[in-house]
């Protein structure tokens, strides 16, 4: 079979046809995607990717804002979510439930993320649960910080949910 050139779409190993801007049909028997490449955007819950589905996560963030996106966000990959705003409220859930990732924000009202992190690192119980941090701090020594307190990954605000996605998948060792 010939090699497909930048602007050709091979057919058949002897008929080759030039590609043109134009949705209403396809170059050839079998169409290349399920819709014209024309269409308009739809938007649509995409389906969970399976490394995520059913995962239970623990989410600490004070700021309310991003409590809501970050839980929102997890929730349409399909994790199972425990959202706290407190570190009093993070142990709590911790007692309470087994999760299989924390994701962690660093200031906070009555605490310090990085102290909670050292808290789960040094516990027998949970010190393999996989911690993400989030922070608008500056990056100069917090990475050494979060490395110290027994964190996977750090991730600096504001930060890409399709990069979240990736650390989540790397740190629960289910990369697709």
């Amino acid at each position: 079979m010939h090699p497909v050139a930048e602007a050709e779409i091979v057919c058949s190993e002897s008929e080759q046809l030039v590609a043109e801007p134009s949705c209403a049909e396809p170059l050839c028997a079998e169409p290349l995607f399920a819709e014209p490449l024309c269409a308009e955007p739809v938007a649509q819950r995409q389906p969970s990717p399976p490394s995520l589905a059913d995962v239970d996560a623990l989410i600490l963030e004070d700021d309310p804002l991003q409590l809501e996106l970050l839980t929102r966000h997890l929730e349409l990959l399909g994790m199972r979510v425990r959202a706290t705003s407190t570190v009093c409220a993070a142990r709590l859930a911790l007692s309470e439930q087994t999760f299989r990732i924390a994701i962690l924000d660093i200031h906070l009202s009555d605490g310090n993320g990085l102290e909670l992190c050292e808290f789960i690192d040094s516990d027998p119980k949970l010190c393999g649960l996989p911690v993400i941090i989030l922070s608008s701090q500056p990056e100069s020594d917090v990475v050494r910080q979060c490395r110290a307190a027994g964190a996977c990954f750090f991730l600096s605000k504001p930060y890409d949910p399709n990069v979240l996605l990736a650390l989540c998948e790397k740190a629960l060792g289910t990369e697709l």
